[in-house]
């Protein structure tokens, strides 16, 4: 007899997904029974912890990944994590495990009430298999689901008795058959109308967004931005993946997180190329027109989402890379010299104690060719202009915001790719979120170094909640031993206060097999970002 679950593993291996990535419950254990020899299991201790390893594996792999969570429990844990995958547009295919079919009229312990409606709105396809024949159906339209542009995650719950069932062979063979292909291509006419625009202002400027990379642009948007020596920006608040070498010298930098900081940025260019993400997603609110007068833009995205919801101007819905590959084609050189490359300022120190702009040039000093990095330290933006980022699908991070991806999404980052040295870059607040995720790193060996900046504070809270002339509790992180908590887990780790130490450190976590976790002490200066 062929079983439900033989089957499905069929389906999983057909669409490429043969990792999978879990913190299970006795409702997943049918379906994880015999794995065939070809598929991975990664086993982490927390499930926001799952999704994020899976996210940062999915985005470095450019392949669908399986997460196995337990019953409402799991989920409903995992779902702080969701909000990155879901804006990362991470191919996941989650399978939440449901209890024994002929339990759930009676809501027997471990049943999922609401299977379908609990992952929603952060998954793009949620769904309960009918029943045990149907399993392997469910799984292709799930995978072609989150395969499909814009690429996300999906949800599906399966009884846990329907993987021992037998297979229908027909349907099962249609299943396994199933292949999707194809991303919708921006119209010709408007890519005309947009190399046009772009070639008659004044002063026009390109603005980018992840989906750039994530889809493959990176080289044609440099191509493109010499080709009209045209400055570029990163989109606000659209920081997940680096569209753009940050060392060129046509960047600019990124948008700022308000409508006035966007608007006084963007004043002076005349027509803007907004490309490969949401157009002016902010974090905070000014009164005042989005731009000022006198500037114009066209809107470019794979989402037709993003592109319903953008608040002024033309959007046009299609692949970015390939939309940027057509709009080198339709331009012509221009006469004008290329931008002059931004200068930073140098390193301050103050008071003898480490400030994150020197944790950045010494980093920048020593680390390995190749490294790939992972962010979630939100008080710390643009840390890439002294740390360049230069090379494509290099750089990751989470795309809603929600801190405790860093630690998880680099684990999942160098499973992808053990080839290149992962380097993640976390704040004091952000990695408690999801700290147990250090064991998967320790029990993989994995080449990933984690730097936790300390500087004791959620210092981002701080500075948003002066802009609004809030008056908070105290939210210090005091009493706080990542060193300690970290060689618990099986990582090593080093506490270093000064900018010797730190180089020293890094030299020798980047030298060494096996991952690392350097805490770093550095002052609690403003972000900036407000």
């Amino acid at each position: 007899m062929t079983t439900v679950r033989e089957v499905s593993y069929d389906v999983l291996r057909a669409f490429g997904a043969t990792t999978i990535v879990g913190n299970p419950g006795s409702n997943e254990l049918t379906f994880l029974d015999r794995m065939p020899e070809d598929f991975t299991f990664v086993l982490a201790l927390q499930e926001g912890a799952v999704i994020s390893i899976a996210d940062g594996y999915a985005q470095a792999s450019n392949t669908p990944v399986v997460v196995t969570l337990h019953a409402a429990a799991g989920l409903g844990t995992g779902m702080g994590a969701l909000t990155n995958a879901y804006a990362n547009g991470a191919p996941l295919i989650i399978i939440a495990g449901q209890q024994f079919r002929p339990m759930l009229t009676l809501e027997a312990m471990l049943t999922n009430r609401e299977a379908v409606t609990l992952p929603k709105p952060l998954v793009k396809w949620s769904f309960e298999a009918p029943s045990a024949e149907s399993v392997p159906a469910v799984l292709a339209r799930a995978a072609a689901c989150a395969l499909t542009a814009p690429t996300g995650p999906v949800c599906v719950s399966i009884p846990l008795d329907d993987w021992r069932r037998e297979a229908d062979a027909a349907t099962a063979a249609y299943s396994i058959g199933r292949r999707i292909s194809g991303n919708p291509h921006a119209a010709r006419t408007d890519l005309e109308e947009l190399a046009r625009r772009l070639q008659s202002a004044r002063n026009p400027l390109l603005v980018l967004g992840p989906d750039v990379d994530k889809y493959g642009g990176w080289h044609a948007a440099i191509t493109l931005a010499e080709k009209l020596s045209i400055e570029v920006f990163l989109g606000s608040g659209e920081y997940s993946r680096m569209p753009f070498p940050t060392g060129h010298p046509c960047f600019r930098g990124a948008l700022g997180a308000t409508v006035e900081q966007v608007r006084d940025q963007l004043r002076g260019y005349d027509f803007i190329a907004w490309i490969g993400g949401a157009l002016l997603p902010y974090h905070g609110w000014d009164e005042g027109p989005y731009l000022a007068a006198g500037t114009d833009l066209i809107h470019l995205t794979a989402d037709p989402d993003q592109a319903a919801r953008a608040p002024l101007g033309l959007s046009i819905v299609g692949d970015p890379a390939a939309a940027l590959a057509d709009l080198v084609e339709l331009v012509a050189v221009s006469t004008k010299p290329l931008p002059a490359p931004r200068s930073d300022e140098a390193a301050v120190a103050h008071g003898g104690r480490l400030t994150e702009q020197q944790v950045w040039d010494i980093l920048a000093e020593v680390r390995p060719e190749g490294a790939q990095f992972v962010w979630d330290a939100p008080s710390t933006m643009g840390w890439w202009n002294r740390v360049p980022i230069n090379e494509p699908s290099s750089y990751f991070a989470p795309g809603a915001g929600t801190v405790g991806f860093g630690l998880p999404a680099a684990i999942g980052v160098s499973l992808a790719r053990p080839y290149r040295h992962t380097i993640a870059l976390l704040g004091d607040g952000a990695i408690n979120y999801t700290i147990a995720a250090l064991w998967t790193a320790a029990q993989r060996e994995l080449d990933c170094t984690f730097i936790v900046l300390r500087n004791g504070t959620y210092q981002v809270l701080e500075d948003y909640g002066a802009m609004l002339g809030a008056q908070l509790p105290d939210m210090k992180l005091r009493d706080l031993d990542f060193v300690s908590i970290s060689r618990g887990y099986g990582v090593r780790a080093d506490r270093v206060d000064n900018a010797d130490a730190l180089s020293k450190a890094l030299r020798n976590a980047f030298a060494e097999p096996g991952p690392h976790l350097i805490e770093v002490s550095v002052m609690a200066l403003s972000s900036g970002m407000f």
